[in-house]
């Protein structure tokens, strides 16, 4: 089959463009072309299933101009490209198996088994998308309900009861439920020897256990994350949320490595945490500060170190600083009863009150370290790139100044703490707590955010720690650094002002940028081809708003490009 060079360049810019495509904090891969040539390539994530990126290609190419190939090879291209997959998707290929299995052994035809591949498909593209969205705090569907879901019946501290019926039904809900069922019913009622039947009954169990994991974590993501956008909306000058993650160590690179260079390296440890505050014209800041080691243990006694040395930054640049919120993953370093009940004490030292700890369920909730780590890896390569060795701490943090450094990075050179916290701190169930309220002489705790009154845990509980860890920082780029603002997204005009806009925007020129910037609602009625919340998508309408939440559509691929441009610049490189 031969492929024009030309228009496999062409397909191969689209699909490693940024709306197909979204970078991961961690890894690469090594590309050898048959020049020998080697490019290095950070790991990415495809956002579409194949087939609706050729449908967005194939209008692309037919809006610009370009005779792409043919259908079947664009597909063919994707089945050579390894995507990422996680056990409730994966569950969902087994299904499908299992399928192919029951309907080939029990006799039920190939139409029984296309039409459970499509009940099964139907139900994951469910779960990717509209699931979500159907999720609220209040619902009278019970696989909608966040109440009801997260209540616990045996502890009243823990147990919001719903103040509406739980009468109605989700039919897009129960699909899985009866399409398994009738997969289990078809095979028991099949010739099939025992042990097939255990083999498949035991793939069937285990697929639905772990769809049903991934949709706990769907609805438990969701939940939490209505904590940041509350805190989000909360903060003042006088407050700032920080964001804490400890990054994947950094393998040490020389400009030019030998292969016995490779071998046996360790890797240098890095903390981030993101600090975000709202300033004076009420517009978000956020300052990012970057701890860098040459060897340390990962552990409650170092978080607590590093909190100290942030708290102590942030009074030097925030002097009217008198609240911060913390957020964190569910590492054993976080997650414990000594950095719980440490953290307020390191607050206090340094003259803040801390109002709230809360914890993200897993890879739910590291997004601002996560591309903050995306931007400081980028920036490194570059002066990797330019003839540079990185091996030390020392010379990773030159790598972050170079080039005036990264906009909103503090980086610095710490060695980890010399006295250890004799003190060891019991609390029973502590894993299970999710949320954290410090009060002034004791501690409110929640598994989930906003369910129930929560439990009271005094302080007087804990045997706390006399002395508090802390860093020494050799040397770091705080001189130049300070909060930077964040670029906001782009606000729609008042309700009174629409119709006006409608009956305007028909005579203005597509191509007035300045205008579709200002605001959302010119773009489309210029445009005259978004999708709003109230319609059905059309069939021809295939490109999605880039902005997280947004369920508008587009039918060209300039109009989104358009939007994607304006939202990029929400995070500033």
């Amino acid at each position: 089959m031969y492929v024009s060079p030309k228009q496999l360049d062409h397909f191969l810019d689209f699909i490693t463009s940024a709306h197909i495509v979204q970078d991961l904090p961690f890894g690469k891969k090594t590309l050898k072309l048959s020049s020998k040539e080697e490019i290095a390539v950070p790991n990415v994530i495809r956002t579409l299933i194949p087939e609706q990126i050729v449908q967005q290609y194939n209008a692309f190419c037919c809006e610009s101009g370009f005779m792409p190939m043919a259908r079947s090879t664009l597909i063919a291209i994707f089945k050579c490209l390894l995507g990422v997959h996680k056990k409730g998707a994966k569950a969902f290929e087994d299904l499908e198996g299992v399928v192919e299995e029951v309907g080939e052994k029990c006799g039920k035809g190939s139409l029984w088994v296309k039409e459970k591949k499509e009940q099964l498909k139907s139900a994951k593209r469910y779960l990717k998308g509209d699931y979500k969205v159907h999720a609220s705090m209040r619902s009278s569907v019970p696989n909608h309900c966040r109440e009801y879901a997260f209540s616990d019946p045996g502890d009243r501290d823990y147990l919001l009861d719903c103040d509406h019926d739980h009468e109605d039904r989700c039919d897009r809900c129960s699909q899985l439920a009866s399409v398994v069922a009738e997969i289990k019913e078809t095979l028991e009622a099949s010739n099939c020897s025992n042990d097939t039947k255990d083999e498949l009954n035991f793939v069937i169990v285990q697929s639905k256990q772990n769809i049903n994991a991934w949709k706990s974590h769907l609805l438990r993501s969701g939940n939490q994350d209505e904590c940041r956008l509350d805190i989000l909306k909360q903060l003042d000058e006088t407050s700032v949320l920080i964001v804490l993650d400890w990054a994947m160590k950094y393998l040490p690179r020389k400009f030019r490595e030998s292969q016995t260079d490779w071998f046996a390296k360790r890797g240098i440890p890095w903390h981030i945490a993101v600090a975000l505050r709202r300033g004076t014209d009420s517009q978000m800041e956020m300052m990012m500060f970057v701890h860098i080691f040459d060897s340390c243990n990962q552990d409650s006694r170092t978080v607590l170190a590093i909190l100290n040395d942030i708290f102590h930054r942030l009074r030097g640049v925030m002097p009217q600083l008198q609240s911060v919120y913390l957020r964190q993953d569910n590492a054993g370093c976080y997650h414990c009863s000594l950095s719980i009940v440490t953290a307020r004490q390191v607050a206090e030292v340094n003259g803040l009150h801390l109002a709230r700890m809360d914890f993200s369920d897993a890879q739910g909730g590291k997004g601002p370290c996560n591309q903050k780590a995306v931007t400081i890896k980028s920036h490194i390569a570059v002066y990797l790139n330019s003839g540079h060795d990185i091996e030390t701490a020392s010379q990773m943090l030159e790598a972050i100044s170079s080039f005036d450094g990264v906009a909103g990075v503090q980086a610095m050179i710490c060695s980890p703490p010399t006295s250890p916290l004799r003190t060891s701190i019991k609390w029973e169930g502590v894993s299970f707590i999710s949320n954290i309220q410090h009060d002034e002489e004791c501690l409110r705790v929640w598994k989930a955010y906003k369910i129930g009154p929560g439990k009271l845990v005094p302080y007087s509980k804990f045997n706390c720690p006399s002395e508090l860890p802390s860093l020494s920082s050799s040397s770091d780029n705080s001189v130049k650094v300070n909060f930077v603002p964040i670029q906001p997204r782009r606000i729609k005009k008042p309700t009174a002002d629409l119709k006006d806009d409608q009956n305007d925007g028909k005579d203005d020129d597509d191509n007035d940028i300045d205008d579709d910037c200002d605001n959302d609602d010119d773009d489309d009625d210029n445009h005259g081809e978004s999708v709003g919340h109230d319609s059905d998508k059309p069939q021809d309408a295939l490109f999605g708003c880039p902005e997280e939440g947004c369920i508008k559509y587009y039918q060209r691929y300039s109009t989104e490009f358009l939007t994607a441009q304006q939202v990029a610049s929400f995070f500033p490189v």
